[in-house]
């Protein structure tokens, strides 16, 4: 049996985002990083074409990035977020 994918209301502020569950009432925030991560992982975005845009934005080496995002992505798919 599959979980249901989990909803979530999520606001920006400030170029920081912060993410509530509404199943559950747990939030989440994200970095202006993990933030541009979200839109684009979002957007349908692969992975070179993200790495590359948060590369663009800030002054991140690529490994990071690609480090980063791939603790991210799994993060969020724990959570059944993404």
């Amino acid at each position: 049996m599959s979980e249901e994918k989990t909803k979530l209301i999520t606001r920006e502020i400030g170029g920081k985002s912060v993410a509530v569950d509404i199943n559950n009432g747990k939030y989440y925030t994200f970095n202006e990083t993990a933030t541009l991560m979200w839109k684009c992982l979002k957007e349908g975005m692969n992975t070179d074409e993200i790495v590359a845009k948060i590369i663009s934005e800030f002054d991140i080496r690529e490994d990071q990035v690609r480090k980063d995002l791939a603790h991210f992505k799994s993060d969020l798919e724990s959570k059944n977020l993404l």
